[in-house]
């Protein structure tokens, strides 16, 4: 059985998207710049100092995405192994997407936690989330580079380029955050395992194991109502201006997917063939 993007798309999700394209500019030469010149010079180091996984190094990996890839109808794509201090699966490349994984993640995440954070990576690349998710950080930088470009004899440009990229980060933001519950939605889809799912979310938005292995579900999810509540200028600037969902919002959210008779139709459908 394949999943398909409208059985984990989250309700907003076109909406936001839509709004965001008209504050896209320059969209087919930022993508051109970024996949020839940015990815072109990041190649040679993405091999060269990091482990490929292929069906000799790390198998199971490579059997992974391999399998997740098949269910969602989406070309392969390479995965390296990196040495970092952080929990941290993601993608990147505007159209030869890869993914890149912390040596710390494969060390220290069940094989189920493992899975949901590529599986919702993998989404990324079936959604085109990667892709518009390029643009928009192209976008947002544009200004500070005609900044530079244009320094002499433009008084007052500084605070007009602040201006112009916090309207471009409310309107951007708001569909990243919105593209990762969708992501999500779909990481769970292909593991199944709901504990997994929000296990691995702990300790990527913690980073510390002591940390994510104290948390009470309950009270931690009570955190969302009091995020709800902070409705000052600076607060509400202050939560538009996250790429990523707070983790009490981002758990919130997908409880509510799972529960939904959407994702427990998939679920049935996907326990039935195998």
């Amino acid at each position: 059985m394949n999943i398909e993007e409208n059985m984990y798309k989250h309700k907003l999700e076109d909406e936001c998207l839509k709004n965001m394209k008209k504050a896209i500019f320059c969209e087919d030469t930022f993508a051109s710049y970024h996949e020839n010149f940015i990815e072109e010079s990041i190649r040679p180091d993405l091999v060269g100092k990091n482990l490929k996984v292929t069906d000799k190094q790390l198998p199971y990996i490579h059997n992974m995405v391999q399998e997740m890839s098949s269910i969602l109808g989406i070309k392969e794509p390479e995965v390296y192994i990196y040495e970092g201090t952080n929990y941290d699966v993601h993608v990147q490349g505007v159209n030869r997407s890869w993914i890149e994984i912390s040596a710390k993640t494969v060390e220290n995440f069940s094989k189920n936690e493992l899975k949901f954070l590529i599986g919702s990576q993998l989404a990324h690349i079936k959604s085109k989330h990667i892709y518009w998710k390029i643009l928009m950080e192209q976008c947002i930088k544009a200004p500070k580079l005609i900044e530079n470009v244009y320094n002499e004899g433009m008084a007052g440009i500084a605070n007009e380029r602040q201006i112009l990229q916090m309207g471009l980060k409310v309107i951007m933001y708001k569909w990243s955050r919105v593209a990762e519950y969708s992501s999500d939605a779909c990481g769970y889809l292909l593991v199944g395992d709901i504990e997994a799912c929000i296990s691995a979310i702990k300790k990527v938005i913690f980073n510390n194991d002591f940390i994510s292995n104290n948390v009470n579900l309950g009270e931690y999810l009570k955190q969302a109502d009091l995020l709800e509540n902070y409705n000052s200028v600076m607060a509400r600037y202050s939560k538009l201006d996250e790429q990523i969902p707070y983790g009490p919002l981002r758990i919130k959210e997908l409880l509510r997917f799972v529960s939904s008779s959407k994702a427990k139709e998939v679920r049935k459908k996907m326990r039935l063939l195998n």
